[in-house]
């Protein structure tokens, strides 16, 4: 994915929630790579990901549509991920 990458370092279960789609619009497209290990990601509407998402928790009853890259299955399981610059958007 080219467009996004979100990693959250939030320490424990359930101390971060990533909230995707607006809510005013039924269908999302999304291509992220998302890494929230410990966060509850909450989708609006329907969510078509175009990338990878790997979260604490999800929720998404309007349903979500993976499409995966089969080579981030190469990527090593065990990695430590690093953060040396972010932008805060408000």
């Amino acid at each position: 994915p080219s467009t996004l990458m979100l990693i959250d370092t939030a320490p424990s279960v359930g101390t971060s929630t990533i909230t995707i789609g607006d809510g005013l619009n039924p269908e999302t497209v999304l291509s992220a790579g998302i890494y929230a290990p410990n966060a509850t990601c909450v989708v609006s509407g329907h969510l078509d990901v175009y990338g990878s998402m790997v979260c604490g928790s999800i929720s998404a009853p309007g349903g979500i549509a993976v499409h995966y890259d089969k080579q981030l299955a190469t990527v090593p399981q065990e990695r430590t991920v690093t953060v040396t610059n972010w932008r805060e958007v408000h």
